[in-house]
């Protein structure tokens, strides 16, 4: 759904259904992009062999008669303000391109990166000049609104009267990071983005202008969290009635399209006997479209090397069309019953990663969605172990005073000071952390991990394109430089591999009569002990990688790149959009705080022959990850 410059909510996706029940004598396909601010779409199309050869002004005005024809079914925002023709031989390419699946779905954003400067010429023809002109006016009222207007496509005379938030209204946390930097180098106001994006436009024009803004009702959050934090009477009772599982045959994976649950999908397929189901939601209940994303997951991890999962190996992998966030997922009672009976080890990875997102937005799939898992995980004859993927950065719950956080370390704290400067995702992961601890009490067989940063697989480079540290290679990469940053700086970084083949062997081995499930869940960090890397191992991966390109396929990076400040490279990198997000969140002293993680637990079960120099990220993984980002389809 995309929200129109007027207010409303629309769906691309139903203005493409009408469409092809009215015009598919003129079009053989089409792709209808509506970007939020705007008044009316943009249609991406091929075109019929009845209208093949014409130029795209005639077919848009075919389309638009069309439309016209059809009365009043067709809403004035579906009347198309142009159209991107694509021959058919382009359009055979799409899959090559990653714009369509094997199933022949569209990859929406992928579609609309493909051809963002046709659709780009079409929208800003008149709003650009119109917001261009407001921001020259000099005023810093009059600079912001016109740049939050050219960020969300939204008319600024309209913006200066709106209500909401700035996130309500539109305005991404790429465009968000690029205003941020604005109001820090003409207003020297610092300001993080998170906070930024829950500002209306009055409020950041008011603290732009030296204004200070209103303190966050903590107390107010902290009370939901505590009330959050609590499992229900009736499912702590069930839990204490059943006995664990003695069977371990079956392992359900949640999260199984994202990076490291794919990894581990992986590793279960080709390291163990088990049986693997993953939950996979799917807005259309297909599992076909689900199998796909899981396998294409699948096939990125592994990078060109798929004969190594035998046709026995894939036999075992199912898929189940589920939603964490809805009772019994989704499902029928019995088909939940069922499936709770057959899974016996759940891995629960799903999340929604957004650290500018509040705790509201992450309350429902997080908190709710472990809640859920909780409650699958006692429906079957006899308890079925959890294994719950937290975050480092829980650590930040933990007493003050702690400057090393052990694994065993009980139960995280509530504060309000704490509760402030964490965002929406880090809480909700401290709350399901405090659910799976409230369900260990009952006697399930809970274990926690707490990663940190994973970055792309050793082997292969896959790793999600949007992440910080693809984003800040690709940025060095693309404009031929680094930043000098502090001599003793480090950054978390710790290959998703490691993490995945650590937790699988975990969760796949007998529990031991030693953890003592009825106190609370054991815990692990899965990181390398050389998880801080140095800045240096960045850019000499970089170079590597730049120097393959040229042609020169050896050990040693040559390839230049040029040192600049750390201000000069955020100037630079700030401008461009597909990077500005990096800035709140790259800093000249690495990693923040002092805190330091123990992996000795995680190494110990993990087994004797993880050492830290196998796994720790080196040029060659870096080189590796800008190989993966820089393949056809990737973005």
């Amino acid at each position: 759904m995309v929200r129109m410059g007027f207010g409303e909510f629309v769906s691309p996706e139903a203005a493409e259904a009408k469409l092809a029940s009215c015009a598919s004598d003129l079009l053989d396909h089409v792709y209808v992009h509506a970007r939020p601010g705007e008044d009316r779409v943009v249609h991406v199309a091929v075109p019929s062999l009845a209208t093949a050869g014409g130029s795209s002004s005639d077919l848009l005005a075919l389309v638009r008669q069309r439309i016209a024809d059809q009365g009043d079914r067709f809403e004035g925002w579906e009347i198309p303000r142009g159209l991107v023709v694509v021959e058919p031989t382009e359009f055979a390419r799409w899959r090559d391109r990653g714009l369509v699946t094997a199933l022949g779905k569209k990859v929406r954003g992928a579609i609309a990166a493909a051809y963002k400067h046709e659709l780009e010429a079409i929208y800003a023809f008149e709003h650009q000049a119109r917001c261009t002109e407001m921001i020259q006016r000099g005023g810093p009222g009059d600079f912001l609104v016109g740049s939050l207007a050219l960020a969300v496509r939204a008319d600024p005379e309209y913006l200066r009267t709106a209500t909401g938030s700035l996130q309500e209204l539109g305005l991404d946390s790429m465009a968000g990071a690029v205003l941020v930097g604005q109001l820090k180098s003409r207003h020297d106001r610092s300001l993080p983005l998170p906070a930024l994006l829950q500002l209306g436009v009055g409020e950041l024009v008011a603290f732009a202008l030296g204004g200070a803004l209103a303190s966050r009702d903590t107390a107010a959050l902290l009370a939901r969290v505590e009330a959050d934090s609590a499992i229900p009477p009736a499912l702590a009772a069930r839990i204490a009635r059943q006995q664990p599982r003695a069977r371990a045959r079956t392992v359900l994976v949640t999260g199984a399209t994202g990076v490291l649950g794919a990894t581990m999908v992986v590793e279960l397929l080709l390291e163990t006997d088990k049986d693997c189901i993953c939950l996979v939601r799917d807005r259309a209940n297909d599992p076909e479209a689900a199998m796909a994303r899981v396998l294409s997951a699948v096939h990125g991890v592994l990078g060109g090397r798929e004969s190594m999962l035998a046709v026995a190996a894939m036999a075992r992998l199912t898929v189940v069309c589920g939603d964490l966030d809805r009772p019994l997922f989704g499902l029928p009672a019995a088909e939940h019953a069922a499936l709770a009976d057959r899974a016996d080890i759940i891995i629960h990875s799903a999340a929604l990663v957004n650290h500018v997102l509040d705790y509201g937005r992450h309350r429902g799939p997080n908190v709710h969605g472990t809640l859920r898992v909780l409650e699958f995980a006692s429906a079957g004859a006899g308890n079925a172990q959890v294994h719950f993927l937290s975050t480092a950065a829980a650590a930040a719950m933990a007493p003050s005073t702690d400057t090393l956080f052990w694994e065993h370390t009980s139960a995280l704290t509530s504060s309000e000071a704490a509760a402030a400067r964490l965002g929406g995702y880090v809480l909700s992961k401290y709350v399901s952390e405090r659910l799976c601890r409230a369900a260990a009490a009952s006697s399930l067989r809970v274990t926690i991990y707490r990663p940190g940063i994973c970055v792309s697989n050793s082997a292969s480079g896959f790793c999600k394109p949007t992440d910080f540290y693809p984003r800040l290679l690709m940025a060095m990469d693309a404009h031929g430089i680094y930043p000098d940053v502090d001599l003793d700086a480090r950054y978390d970084m710790t290959p998703s591999d490691f993490v995945a083949a650590g937790i699988v062997r975990i969760a796949v081995q007998p529990w031991s009569s030693s953890d003592k499930s009825s106190e609370q869940p054991r815990c692990f960090h899965p990181m390398s002990r050389g998880h801080l890397v140095p800045f240096s191992t960045l850019v000499d991966g970089v170079r590597l990688a730049r120097a393959r390109s040229m042609g020169k396929d050896d050990s040693s990076p040559s390839a230049e790149l040029a040192e600049v400040s750390f201000d000069a490279f955020t100037r630079i990198v700030a401008a461009d959009p597909e990077f500005a997000p990096i800035m709140h969140e790259l800093r000249a002293t690495g990693l923040p705080g002092t805190r330091r993680f123990d992996p000795a637990r995680f190494y110990e079960v993990y087994g004797a022959g993880a050492r830290a120099d196998d796994v720790a990220v080196t040029p060659e993984t870096v080189a590796r990850c800008i190989g993966f980002l820089q393949r056809p389809g990737v973005s």
